[in-house]
């Protein structure tokens, strides 16, 4: 369509923190029911490769408010490109996208429609269930440890 915003554009979305205290780091996530067994098989192949080291919060439960403030909260999304990845885009987070439908993907013809090019996207390998785990583990814990270095300092 041809146009372009000035940056920056995200984030475009602020909210409260969240009065929920998590006992570990938090990953939200969320799914739409399109390709439901590819999801289900990477989000159970992820949940087995975090163990215990991680909180995983399914956001596609909470009101829209609560949503955001977790996601904000956490500083990265992981998910299909659903509404709740949007929200996390208007925050300004990190998103961690496992989109297996071939119209809405990355490299779909609609990847542009269903992208946002001025988010933080990292598009995990969609061909592959066990590449995109291990994708989608280094990008939660290089967030964790870059979010720790920087309470630290």
């Amino acid at each position: 369509q041809g146009l372009t915003l000035t940056q920056p554009v995200v984030p475009f979305l602020t909210v409260d923190a969240t009065d929920v205290q998590f006992a570990r780091p938090v990953v939200p996530y969320a799914f739409n029911p399109l390709y439901a067994e590819l999801k289900e098989t990477f989000f159970r192949l992820l949940e087995e490769k975090l163990g215990d080291e991680f909180e995983l919060v399914d956001v596609s439960l909470a009101p829209w408010l609560s949503a955001a403030s977790v996601i904000q909260q956490a500083g990265i999304f992981v998910g299909c490109r659903s509404a709740n990845w949007v929200l996390a885009m208007g925050l300004g987070v990190q998103t961690v996208t496992f989109e297996p439908h071939p119209t809405r993907a990355a490299s779909g013809p609609f990847g542009k429609v269903f992208g946002c090019p001025y988010g933080l996207e990292v598009v995990l390998d969609n061909n592959n269930v066990f590449i995109a785990v291990n994708q989608a583990v280094d990008c939660i814990r290089l967030r964790q440890m870059s979010a720790s270095l920087v309470e630290r300092s």
